[in-house]
C-alpha cells in the first residue's frame, strides 16, 4: 500500500481489484492517470464502498482499478482528506483519527528488486529443456510477410 498525497483519487491495481467482492460501478468522466513510468492509463471504472482494513479497523474507500506496478493499493488525497489522516515526514508516521483516539500507522521503505544480476535465458527451466529452439544470438530479423 501506497499513501501518495499528490494523487487526487485512490487506486488499485486491476489484478487485486478482481478479487475484489465488489461491483464495479461507471463515472461519467474518464480520468486521465499518469502512471510512474510516465504512461497515461483513462478509465472511468470505479470500486465504491471497498473496506480498507488499516490498524484493525475498518475505513471504507473507493477505488479505481489500474495497472500498477509495485503496489496493490495507492492511497489518495479522496481518503486522506475524508478521514482527515496527516502524514508526518520525518516521524515516518501517519495520524489517522478514529473516533476518540488517533491511530498511528508506521511508515516502512518497501524494499526495492536487485535487478543487478539480470536474469539469463538458461535461467528458464523451459528453455533449458529445449535450447536448440531459443538460440542464443538471433541470425536476423524474421522475414517479411507476404
Amino acid at each position: 500500500m501506497l499513501f501518495d498525497s499528490g494523487a487526487d483519487r485512490s487506486f488499485v491495481s486491476t489484478t487485486f481489484g478482481a478479487l475484489l467482492d465488489v461491483a464495479p460501478s461507471t463515472l461519467d468522466t474518464f480520468y486521465a492517470i499518469e502512471l510512474a513510468d510516465g504512461r497515461i492509463f483513462e478509465t472511468n471504472i470505479i470500486l465504491r464502498g471497498c473496506t480498507l482494513g488499516l490498524l484493525g479497523h475498518p475505513f471504507k474507500i473507493d477505488l479505481m482499478p489500474v495497472e500498477l506496478g509495485s503496489f496493490y493499493v495507492i492511497i489518495g488525497m479522496d481518503w486522506l482528506a475524508k478521514y482527515h489522516a496527516l502524514i508526518i515526514c520525518d516521524e515516518k508516521v501517519i495520524r489517522i483519527p478514529y473516533g476518540d483516539k488517533v491511530e498511528l500507522a508506521q511508515v516502512t521503505s518497501k524494499k526495492a528488486e536487485d535487478k543487478s544480476e539480470e536474469k539469463r535465458l538458461e535461467d528458464v527451466p523451459i528453455v533449458r529443456e529445449f535450447s536448440e529452439v531459443f538460440l542464443e544470438d538471433l541470425p536476423g530479423l524474421p522475414p517479411a510477410r507476404q
